[in-house]
């Protein structure tokens, strides 16, 4: 089988070495990373990957989409190449005509079908949390700051996400470790919970399942309190009662919001929270008035999978 790696780190070259050791025939392409023994190493940029005959989206009945190449388009720095040449094959070189010379000058792009492509680049392409799959207003300016997150976080207090599949799955058993922490989750539009965990790896549903399940057993427990505190208020004379703040449900861990989508982003440094405005997603079988809201918070986690051009 022939393999194609994407990778600049440690991590790449362990994948070349295991598939290597498996007998595959391993091609590592790295803009950044130095040549390695036992390694063969493309010191190159990737512009595109797509099979070579099958478009976006097509199938080939009773077969997987491996029965087609994947086709690598990648750009080399000829000018480097040439004069690598030069020294190992002056002779190749001198036949060389002026005008191949010339083009090769610069750089080109080349190609190389593959089996299978591992591509372990860091992506920058971050998923927006706005609404309908937007950035909502400030996500651009606030996205870098330092409360603005794709994972955990160490402190306690309010924390807005926005996610799903493994991302959030990894984020929300991790918070459910925590104390002194109120998590407001925004479903992406159609989302529940129950569609959720259809989505994520069998070795996070344990853990999802017990967290949902402790969120539950603390909402009836603190429904149970209140019914009882209300009762107990609501027994006393008048006169006593002006003595005494009429009793107030206790705060939830976790907040859910569904079908709601996030306007915008906004930020007071005085008061070190984020100001986020949202609004439930338009009905258009129905007259739907707008009715929009605004929460504070401390953190913000776009618990995502990056989006892969």
């Amino acid at each position: 089988m022939k393999i194609a790696i994407f990778g600049e780190n440690h991590t790449s070259v362990s994948f070349c070495k295991k598939f290597i050791e498996q007998g595959a025939n391993v091609t590592l392409f790295s803009e950044s990373l130095t040549p390695l023994a036992d390694l063969d190493l493309r010191q190159c940029r990737v512009n595109q990957v797509s099979k070579v005959n099958l478009i976006p989206g097509e199938t080939v009945g009773d077969r997987s989409r491996l029965c087609d190449l994947f086709r690598v388009i990648f750009e080399m720095n000829t000018e480097k190449l040439m004069k690598d040449q030069k020294v190992d094959n002056p002779s190749v070189f001198e036949k060389l005509s002026k005008s191949m010379v010339s083009t090769l000058q610069g750089k080109i792009e080349m190609g190389e079908d593959f089996d299978l492509v591992v591509d372990l680049r860091p992506c920058p392409n971050v998923r927006p949390i706005g609404k309908a799959s937007a950035f909502a207003l400030n996500e651009r300016i606030y996205h870098n700051h330092s409360k603005f997150l794709a994972s955990d976080v160490n402190d306690s207090g309010d924390i807005l996400i926005f996610g799903s599949g493994n991302h959030l799955a990894r984020v929300l058993i991790s918070l459910s470790k925590k104390e002194n922490v109120r998590t407001h989750l925004f479903w992406p539009k159609g989302l529940n919970k129950e569609k959720f965990l259809l989505t994520v790896s069998p070795k996070y549903l344990s853990s999802l399942k017990d967290f949902f399940e402790s969120v539950e057993k603390q909402k009836n427990d603190n429904r149970i309190d209140h019914e009882k505190r209300m009762k107990e208020w609501n027994a006393r004379e008048d006169y006593i009662k002006v003595k005494y703040p009429r009793p107030e449900a206790k705060s939830e861990s976790l907040i859910e919001y569904k079908d709601m989508g996030i306007v915008s982003l906004d930020r007071l440094e005085e008061h070190d929270k984020f100001f986020v405005t949202f609004e439930p997603y338009s009905e258009f079988s129905k007259n739907h008035s707008s009715d929009i809201k605004t929460l504070s918070v401390d953190f913000i986690i776009n618990a995502q999978k990056n989006r892969v051009d």
